[in-house]
């Protein structure tokens, strides 16, 4: 598991690599296509085109595990959602 400070900080160990990120949902954006994860260290935005339905767990306060890969459009990164490993209510 990797703190989302490290990653955002370092990302070039980290790119093309499957990585874990554990914490909680903060927002949500239009659809459910993106949310926030926020863990003690910080935040970063997580897309979930790449899971091919609806998760029930991506609801706002909800802690969850997650694995995926770090992503980079332009100067922005972004954590790419493949799996919802552990999911707390």
């Amino acid at each position: 598991m990797v703190d989302i400070k490290l990653l955002l900080l370092t990302p070039d160990g980290y790119f093309n690599q499957p990585i874990v990120l554990s914490g909680k949902v903060n927002e949500i954006g239009p659809g459910a296509l993106w949310f926030i994860l926020e863990d003690k260290t910080g935040y970063i935005q997580v897309t979930t085109e790449n899971i091919s339905h609806h998760n029930s767990c991506i609801h706002k306060g909800n802690e969850l595990s997650l694995s995926g890969r770090l992503e980079q459009y332009e100067n922005h990164k972004y954590f790419s959602l493949h799996s919802v490993l552990r999911c707390f209510h």
